[in-house]
């Protein structure tokens, strides 16, 4: 299991994104993104009800990772720390999931409120990855 930091730096910034179904795709999720002071960042993606092996995590229309899906659910940490979230999240950003060039899940970043409850959702989303076998992704860029 990928440690989420080794010393925890100061929080500069937490924000979250609900995803929700478009075009008639009934699947959902929710993204946490988490900004330390030091620089390092995290997002955590938790998507429930895609179909197929592979879904794009899009922010502000660039690829950001791609997401590997088993039974309808897809599970990601990406971390700076090993250059797999190449970009930073801003409160307003239009986060959308697609699958063959059509988006099927979206949503819009905004603050996550208690950073001690975003931290606590964060690990909370990584035991799961770690003890699922889900967490298959590959960083673009």
């Amino acid at each position: 299991m990928k440690t989420l930091f080794v010393r925890i730096s100061p929080v500069a910034k937490t924000l979250s994104a609900t995803l929700q179904g478009v075009a008639g795709h009934t699947g959902s999720g929710r993204t946490f993104y988490l900004a330390l002071k030091s620089g390092r960042k995290a997002l955590a993606v938790d998507l429930r009800g895609v179909a197929g092996l592979r879904a794009e995590l899009v922010r502000e229309g660039q690829v950001v990772a791609v997401l590997g899906c088993n039974d309808g659910v897809a599970r990601a940490f990406l971390d700076s720390a090993d250059e797999s979230l190449p970009v930073n999240f801003e409160s307003g950003d239009l986060i959308q999931i697609r699958q063959n060039n059509q988006i099927i899940l979206q949503g819009s970043v905004e603050g996550a409120g208690s950073v001690n409850a975003s931290l606590l959702i964060v690990l909370q989303m990584m035991k799961g990855i770690a003890t699922s076998g889900l967490a298959m992704l590959r960083p673009i860029g």
